[in-house]
């Protein structure tokens, strides 16, 4: 039964990597969403209500928010532990039931961080409007643009979706396992000794 869980969750995070998983916002409306997948590659889906954007989403080329390496060692280690708990199922080792465990551990830890540190889409977006329309020369309106675009950039703000959340949830099920079987053999290891 656990093995069977342990694949299941885990192909499903795979899955939910195809979710949108983070809104890209600036002054509470949504620019563009980023699913899992485009976290990898750096790019967005553009809601279509934005027309007239000072940040021009649907003419970038594919890597302008820039990757996310973390989430990228995320995906290895759910697709690791997809293939590990099928050869688990397939093969009824018990050796390798705990693999997908430890892979789905290392996968939710390097989303947790990549959620903590700051994704690169605000980054990237922050560091381009903070850098835009810089003063060549010291008149008062390219001053006045200036101001604007670095009022806009701090303004932007990267919300996660559920989509994210159930890209954690399935990670953790298969972690939860792993650590309930940890402390189960620890828990035995002392009653030996006692």
């Amino acid at each position: 039964m656990i093995p069977k869980l342990n694949f299941v969750s885990a192909l499903a995070a795979v899955l939910f990597f195809f979710l949108p998983w983070t809104s890209i916002e600036c002054r509470g409306q949504q620019m563009a969403t980023q699913t899992g997948v485009q976290l990898l590659t750096g790019g967005a889906t553009a809601v279509e209500r934005i027309e007239a954007s000072q940040i021009d989403i649907k003419s970038r080329k594919d890597s302008w928010l820039g990757r996310s390496y973390l989430a990228m060692v995320a995906l290895l280690c759910a697709v690791s532990a997809v293939v590990t708990g099928f050869a688990a199922l397939a093969t009824g080792h018990k050796h390798i039931s705990g693999g997908p465990g430890m892979l789905c551990a290392c996968a939710l830890l390097c989303l947790i961080a990549q959620a903590t540190l700051e994704f690169p889409a605000k980054r990237e977006l922050t560091k381009e409007m903070g850098g835009k329309n810089r003063p060549a020369t010291s008149s008062g309106r390219d001053g006045l643009e200036s101001a604007l675009s670095q009022e806009v950039a701090s303004r932007i703000q990267v919300r996660l979706l559920p989509g994210f959340y159930a890209e954690l949830a399935a990670l953790g099920i298969p972690t939860l396992i792993l650590l309930n079987g940890l402390l189960d053999r620890l828990r035995a290891a002392g009653e030996k000794r006692a």
